[in-house]
């Protein structure tokens, strides 16, 4: 029963059309313009230990190796995330979710939290998301076809 569970679950995760009213602004009120065909976007927070190495290191070394990277802060308080940002020198450009649709639609409840997205006649589609960094699950979801 468990097996089954899993394998329709996992299906579901290749096949969801993220909401059409998605809307990622910076934190200083900048619109994101989604644009290209697949990016890792990765959710943190201040209070995540485990993020910081991820911002300042691993995640822009991604990015400069052809994978587009978005960074969506999860915090409560924006000011608190700009100073976090820099403070420590965080260069990847920072967004937020501010109608939590994307925490809502990927039932985000633990960070870190990355999912590959892919833009198609329709839209944007969730390949894969899980909690936590693992850069191999990552980059077989992002170089899945």
């Amino acid at each position: 029963m468990k097996i089954l569970f899993l394998l329709f679950f996992s299906v579901n995760l290749f096949a969801n059309n993220l909401p059409s009213n998605l809307e990622l602004k910076k934190m200083d009120g900048e619109k994101l313009e989604l644009s290209g065909d697949k990016k890792l976007v990765y959710f943190w927070a201040t209070w995540c230990k485990s993020c910081l190495p991820k911002l300042q290191k691993t995640l822009p070394e991604m990015n400069k190796n052809q994978m587009p990277v978005v960074t969506i802060n999860m915090d409560d308080q924006i000011k608190r995330a700009k100073r976090y940002t820099s403070k420590k020198g965080i260069e990847l450009p920072v967004y937020r979710d501010s109608a939590g649709i994307l925490e809502k639609e990927l039932k985000i409840t633990s960070l870190p939290h990355w999912a590959v997205i892919e833009k198609n006649e329709s839209g944007w589609t969730l390949i894969s998301h899980e909690i936590g960094f693992n850069r191999e699950k990552i980059t077989k979801a992002f170089n899945k076809q």
